[in-house]
């Protein structure tokens, strides 16, 4: 379930007439997020992925940018 929050500002950008509706705005949000997936895939595939060093910078920074701690990563890969 997503939080009331973020679904009232789509819905007022729906009243609005911005998107077509609720269902189209998350859905283009996720094509834009499945679209960059695709391309640091290429990149790593070309160029190599980043060291854990690397990583571990760019989350300090992002942390430090934003303010909010680094999403914990499963993937072992």
């Amino acid at each position: 379930m997503l939080p009331e929050e973020p679904i009232e500002t789509i819905k007022r950008a729906v009243a609005r007439g911005e998107p077509r509706s609720v269902s189209a705005h998350i859905a283009t949000r996720l094509e834009s997020g499945a679209i960059m997936d695709t391309l640091f895939a290429d990149w790593d595939a070309a160029r190599g992925a980043p060291s854990a060093q690397d990583t571990a910078w760019a989350e300090q920074e992002l942390d430090r940018v934003f303010g909010t701690p680094p999403v914990e990563n499963s993937d072992s890969s």
